[in-house]
């Protein structure tokens, strides 16, 4: 496999706790990489060296925040991150990201002004949950 340039991988219900850094360094024409359904909280910071990287989907992991290396990725169009316990994004930074053209946050426990601010972006189509201000209340 060492001459082939992979370019779709898919790790999705795996039960993966940690991604090895050595993925991104060995497959580095990596243009798609599903994660999805996973146990991940994290991902590395060798993910920087995909450059060619276009759609990342984490969805149904356990991160509680947009993993830092996300926004160092900018080639990414794609970021599908529903169903995790996220609820900070740095939202100066995913607007800043060059290709970013769609991003699913959708149930996730978003805080009220993180929620807002993605909702008055109109540069990327972000798709979330809509906040029930009687059900947040309840916590």
């Amino acid at each position: 496999m060492r001459s082939t340039a992979l370019q779709t991988c898919n790790l999705s219900q795996n039960f993966i706790k940690r991604i090895p850094s050595k993925l991104a360094t060995k497959f580095t024409s990596l243009k798609e990489l599903d994660l999805a359904t996973n146990h991940l909280s994290s991902l590395p910071d060798e993910l920087r060296h995909l450059e060619d990287l276009t759609k990342l989907d984490i969805s149904h992991n356990h991160f509680t925040e947009v993993p830092q290396i996300v926004y160092r990725i900018d080639s990414l169009k794609t970021l599908s991150a529903q169903g995790n316990e996220i609820k900070n994004v740095d939202v100066s930074r995913l607007k800043a990201l060059p290709n970013i053209s769609e991003v699913n946050l959708q149930d996730n426990p978003l805080t009220a002004d993180v929620h807002s601010q993605l909702v008055e972006l109109n540069t990327i189509t972000i798709l979330l949950t809509p906040q029930d201000p009687d059900l947040d209340a309840v916590d």
